[in-house]
């Protein structure tokens, strides 16, 4: 899933993605498959905040540093010209 929201009502970001992507039901329970992109875009008053949790399942297939690259070199520089498509 992909989810854009305007705030992370107080929660850390990656608290937020997991426990949104608990609640949904991502990816297949058996598998633990589940994959949130997370993203609350800057406003005037607030950085931007972007974080991708991972299904324990996927972990071996798609590590933190890989996330931590897929953000970094994917979104951020597409967020930074107000593209969030």
């Amino acid at each position: 899933y992909v989810v854009i929201v305007p705030d992370l009502c107080g929660m850390d970001k990656a608290q937020f993605a997991i426990e949104l992507g608990e609640l949904w039901g991502a990816g297949q329970e058996k598998e633990d498959n589940g994959i949130i992109i997370l993203v609350k875009p800057k406003t005037a008053l607030e950085k931007g905040k972007t974080f991708i949790a991972i299904g324990r399942g996927l972990e071996g297939a798609i590590p933190d540093g890989e996330t931590f690259l897929i953000i970094e070199n994917e979104m951020l520089p597409e967020f930074k010209v107000n593209n969030y498509e």
